[in-house]
């Protein structure tokens, strides 16, 4: 079967796609999930956030430009972002709409589809928008997978690939380096897992392989290869306790001094802290901590207790 060019029509697939595989792997990468926070929800927030983005896409005229296209999933995504998970999520479709976007405005707006340079700038964009989003990137985290996918894209471009050869790339790159996270990473390797965000993210990258060229790779199902027993008592009377509630909100009307020096603050009253910019003066902000009423409160709050 002759690939497909990533052009709106299968941009708008691309979405509908990730969402019905995030749905299958859901459970499997919820299972995975052990850090930032052990709360078994990595899956559903990816699949929420996507969902998100999916339905803004979808309302798009069905003869959208790609940057209008592109910018609707990054603008659906940030509103919809649910969890640290979602948040990422959110900044790496901004990525890939900040990308195709300034690509269309270099060619005076005639840009009918992303080839594999675009594709492998797009993703080497997003991944430096997820790091910066999560203040601190930590090796072995969804960050890392997504490098090692933009390097391997962004490679096949140079060497003359397509853009299905280089979506086939970055998968392939990803899986490697989802296998290597725990050797990064100490809590996933004391749990047996990979990265479930990484694990998330190859899901995603796998959905764009099977839109353009009819089927995605073969991957092992990833689960706990060495299950934990459970903790004694005495463990747990000395073990800290997890934040009782996740926090998100929306955040508008803050320049970036300010919202770092909220980041620096939200750091000290609890963890898990990520910040998402949207490009035009929105953010959406998420942390783990205990009170749930604490400094730093928007509009759009949302909080969901444990």
């Amino acid at each position: 079967m002759s690939a497909r060019r990533l052009d709106g029509p299968a941009l708008r697939a691309w979405a509908h796609t990730a969402v019905d595989d995030l749905i299958s792997h859901t459970d499997e990468i919820n299972r995975l999930n052990v850090f930032p926070v052990a709360d078994a929800d990595t899956g559903t927030n990816m699949l929420f956030t996507m969902r998100s983005a999916w339905a803004h896409i979808d309302a798009e005229p069905v003869d959208g430009d790609i940057p209008a296209l592109a910018s609707a999933l990054a603008a659906g995504a940030l509103q919809g972002a649910r969890g640290n998970s979602g948040v990422i999520l959110s900044q790496i479709l901004l990525g890939l709409a900040e990308a195709i976007t300034n690509a269309a405005a270099r060619r005076d707006g005639d840009l009918p589809m992303v080839d594999a340079a675009l594709l492998g700038a797009a993703l080497r964009h997003a991944a430096a928008l997820a790091g910066t989003s999560m203040g601190e990137p930590v090796p072995g985290t969804i960050v890392s997978v997504l490098e090692a996918a933009a390097q391997a894209a962004e490679r096949c471009a140079a060497e003359g690939g397509d853009v299905a050869d280089a979506a086939a790339a970055a998968g392939d790159a990803a899986a490697t380096a989802l296998d290597r996270t725990p050797e990064q990473l100490d809590v996933l390797a004391k749990a047996g897992v990979v990265d479930s965000g990484g694990r998330g993210l190859l899901v995603l990258l796998d959905a764009m392989t099977a839109t353009l060229v009819g089927h995605a790779p073969r991957r092992p199902v990833y689960a706990p290869s060495s299950p934990q027993a459970p903790p004694a008592p005495a463990d747990l009377a000395v073990a800290d306790a997890p934040p009782q509630f996740e926090v998100m909100y929306l955040l508008t009307g803050c320049g970036a001094p300010a919202v770092e020096g909220l980041r620096a603050a939200l750091e000290q009253m609890g963890e898990s802290v990520a910040i998402a910019a949207s490009g035009n003066d929105q953010y959406s902000v998420h942390v783990h901590l205990d009170d749930a009423g604490a400094r730093g409160r928007g509009p759009g709050w949302a909080v969901r207790g444990r």
